[in-house]
């Protein structure tokens, strides 16, 4: 949590730096990055931004985010962007 009491304010560049890390140090895992607080939760399109920046610069595997309908529409905008 890079000393804060909770992990909301890790930044999408810190989330980002330190995925870059983990697959540098890999060879045989599955690396899943959360999306952090405030990197998905106001619109579709701001979800799309972050994930496609975490996926394009640190080449993880996956991305893991939280909520419940309030963010399915970015949930979908990220799956058809996967699966169209």
């Amino acid at each position: 949590m890079a000393g804060h009491e909770t992990t909301l304010p890790i930044t999408l560049d810190q989330m980002i730096y330190h995925a870059q890390s983990v697959i540098r140090g890999i060879s045989h895992c599955l690396v899943v990055v959360d999306l952090p607080f405030g990197s998905y939760q106001s619109n579709s399109e701001v979800a799309l931004a972050s994930a496609v920046r975490i996926m394009k610069e640190t080449g993880a595997h996956s991305l893991k985010l939280e909520g419940g309908e309030e963010v399915l529409d970015s949930v979908r905008k990220l799956f058809l962007q996967v699966f169209p």
